[in-house]
């Protein structure tokens, strides 16, 4: 198919988006799905791990003449940003409160857009109309839904799932510097210091979840389901913390203040001896979040009125943390 013909059904795809506004939840939902597998079309695939690839220096990378994909992401946002807020206002909103399978594909949807536009121009929508503080406010409804996951046999997971594609999506938008700055100015971190769920780490069942010797295929047990939940806000955290090097000591401020609401779980995840996949992406994370916020004197960048006995507190926590992270090198490290 040429260029022109795929920009002919790109068109089609977003009047039908626009045309069904008003209502049509549904047909908007398979419309997402359908321009999501369309803007696949233009991804690079990953290029191989060789040695040819290894030689290019950055300078021939970031010189290299255009390619039939970067030429076709360009085209088509070019085409999207001609629908101009229209559309940027149906996806927004559905993003918001549409209800769950909508909801997740405009989260994705949006994720895609944001990574593709160069300009910036739809977080600068997202920020300016409230949306991206609509989102993020919204986390705090989620925090009950999870909760009423980590028990044994839990309701439908579709909160999992919006939830994750929801922390997806705000990390999409933290590995922006602006977005970052913006996600801390709406308060995504102090939000998630409020989250109990992450406080609820299950322990782990030796003999399978429900007692029986073979879980169910279709449900992951409570532990992995608290992977899941917590994950995404350990990934988001570490995103800020790179991204927000012009604010980074109100970064690391909201950070700690985040790894401190959660004290228990942290040093439950640094202690942990379980060897799975879930926990060491757990460590990997946590110990990268220290070593960026628990920095020597970083109380003293702090522009707030701590009394003696606040600070006395707050050293103490990140002292255990850092005095934590040193002693898995013994655990970890190589005797060679």
């Amino acid at each position: 198919i040429g260029d022109s013909s795929l920009h002919i059904i790109l068109k089609k795809i977003l009047d039908f988006i626009l045309k069904t506004g008003g209502g049509f939840q549904r047909v908007r939902t398979h419309l997402y799905g359908s321009l999501l597998y369309y803007l696949q079309i233009a991804q690079r695939p990953d290029e191989p791990d060789t040695l040819e690839a290894a030689k290019k220096s950055m300078w021939e990378r970031l010189t290299a003449p255009e390619d039939g994909f970067s030429k076709l992401q360009r085209e088509n946002m070019a085409i999207i940003e001609s629908y101009g807020s229209a559309l940027m206002e149906v996806v927004c909103r559905d993003a918001c409160d549409g209800h769950e399978i909508g909801r997740m594909l405009a989260l994705a949807l949006l994720d895609r857009i944001v990574s593709i536009d160069k300009q910036h121009q739809w977080l600068l929508y997202l920020s300016n109309s409230g949306y991206l503080k609509v989102l993020v406010d919204s986390l705090a409804d989620d925090d009950l839904k999870l909760q009423s996951l980590l028990i044994p046999q839990p309701p439908l997971l579709k909160a999992l799932y919006t939830y994750e594609s929801k922390m997806a999506f705000l990390t999409k938008v933290a590995k922006i510097q602006q977005g970052a700055l913006e996600l801390l100015r709406s308060g995504v971190i102090v939000k998630l210091a409020q989250f109990q769920v992450y406080d609820m780490r299950p322990e782990i069942d030796q003999q399978g979840i429900f007692g029986m010797r073979e879980p169910p295929v279709f449900i992951p047990a409570p532990v992995e389901r608290y992977h899941q939940i917590l994950l995404p806000a350990l990934q988001l955290c570490q995103i800020i913390l790179t991204s927000s090097m012009a604010q980074h000591a109100q970064a690391a401020r909201q950070v700690l203040q985040f790894l401190i609401s959660h004290s228990d779980a942290v040093q439950a995840i640094l202690r942990c001896q379980e060897v799975s996949v879930g926990a060491l992406q757990e460590l990997a994370l946590l110990t990268g979040i220290i070593s960026k916020a628990a920095l020597p004197g970083v109380l003293g960048d702090f522009d707030l009125d701590f009394n003696e006995g606040m600070q006395i507190e707050l050293q103490g926590h990140i002292g255990r943390f850092q005095r934590q992270c040193l002693g898995l090198l013994t655990r970890f490290g190589s005797s060679e």
